[in-house]
């Protein structure tokens, strides 16, 4: 068999290096133009991911960056977008908060839910 021809090659390479250069980049773009609902969602759960274990490590710049790709999708038509776009956001508000804050966050959720039952 023969492997890619020299186009697909390319075009290969040109991501891999997009990847490499700044994959959180890479990532809100590909939310952005991506024409499929279902891969949309799927790169938001990608981005809450990476909220909820790696928010601190970006500079600042780069959260903007991220809010503000969010920020687009809040109000978006198809629901699945709109939760998963609200779960990347409450994420976001939890790892900025400082431990107190998240301690009565939690102990919040907990009275809900116990309330629930």
């Amino acid at each position: 068999m023969q492997g890619p021809t020299s186009p697909e090659k390319s075009r290969t390479q040109v991501k891999r290096r997009r990847l490499q250069d700044n994959p959180i980049k890479s990532l809100l773009s590909s939310i952005e133009t991506t024409i499929h609902d279902s891969v949309r969602v799927y790169h938001l759960q990608v981005v809450l991911f990476f909220i909820e274990r790696h928010w601190h490590t970006l500079h600042s710049h780069m959260r903007q960056e991220v809010i503000d790709t969010l920020f687009q999708y809040i109000s978006y038509e198809d629901g699945n977008i709109q939760s998963w776009t609200l779960l990347c956001m409450a994420s976001v508000a939890y790892a900025e908060a400082d431990q107190a804050t998240r301690e009565r966050l939690v102990s919040l959720f907990i009275s809900a839910i116990l309330g629930l039952q």
